[in-house]
């Protein structure tokens, strides 16, 4: 079936229409969808770990998967699509970041400071072994299913707000993109090393399927991506 679209009547009412536009063309109010989410289809599946991993590589990322989870890396983050169990009605994109010298009480504080002031992504630290880490973490709801489009706008959105923690960590002196740990069976083999891919430069052309141009991360604040329909963050 094709996704659902909101749309505005008379300038003020909204209205839910099953592919009420042609694909690709924006619904009447709304914004459209750039030309890197133009490409994905809007017909609406379950959402699986290798229907995610399709997206990613589509996008020019790389990409390992397991059972649940699939990795990618951006600029210098890596980041993980969990949905545990294959069943769960949600997704969550993470990203692990290692704070150089920071004790667990200074990642308590930067937690809490970041999750009273940003709805996304919710932050909290794991005391590591060694070294904790602070996780950033954005979950979507998928239970209901998702087109590859809206799998795009998914993670894209997960990308561009933990990128803007990391940033945000990196200019306050600590390393944001740090290492992040291996989750414990994350597939066979890692996610191979990509340049940097965001706002600001493209990624390896090696890592793009059969040379289509990557889509670009977006700055924080860039509605570049249709909002999922599906897509609603947990109440955290």
């Amino acid at each position: 079936m094709p996704e659902w679209k909101s749309f505005t009547l008379d300038g003020d009412e909204s209205a839910a229409s099953p592919g009420a536009a042609e694909q690709g063309a924006p619904a009447a109010g709304g914004p459209g969808p750039d030309e890197f989410a133009l490409k994905w289809g809007t017909e609406v599946q379950p959402v699986t770990i290798e229907r995610i991993a399709a997206v990613l590589e589509g996008d020019g990322l790389p990409v390992a998967t397991s059972e649940f989870v699939a990795a990618t890396q951006v600029e210098e983050g890596n980041f993980q699509i969990h949905r545990e169990p294959a069943d769960c009605p949600w997704a969550q994109v993470e990203l692990r970041l290692l704070v150089q010298g920071a004790e667990l009480a200074d990642l308590d504080r930067i937690a809490n400071d970041w999750n009273a002031s940003h709805l996304q992504p919710t932050v909290f630290p794991v005391p590591e072994a060694g070294q904790p880490l602070l996780v950033a973490a954005s979950r979507f709801f998928v239970g209901e299913g998702m087109s590859d489009r809206q799998i795009h706008a998914m993670i894209r959105r997960g990308v561009v707000v933990g990128l803007s923690l990391a940033r945000e960590l990196a200019q306050a002196g600590g390393d944001g993109t740090g290492g992040a740990s291996d989750e414990e069976g994350a597939g066979s083999e890692s996610a191979p090393a990509s340049d940097e891919n965001g706002a600001v430069s493209e990624p390896d052309p090696a890592a793009a399927e059969d040379g289509a141009e990557p889509a670009p991360v977006p700055a924080a604040d860039e509605e570049g991506a249709e909002p999922s329909a599906h897509a609603r963050e947990d109440g955290a």
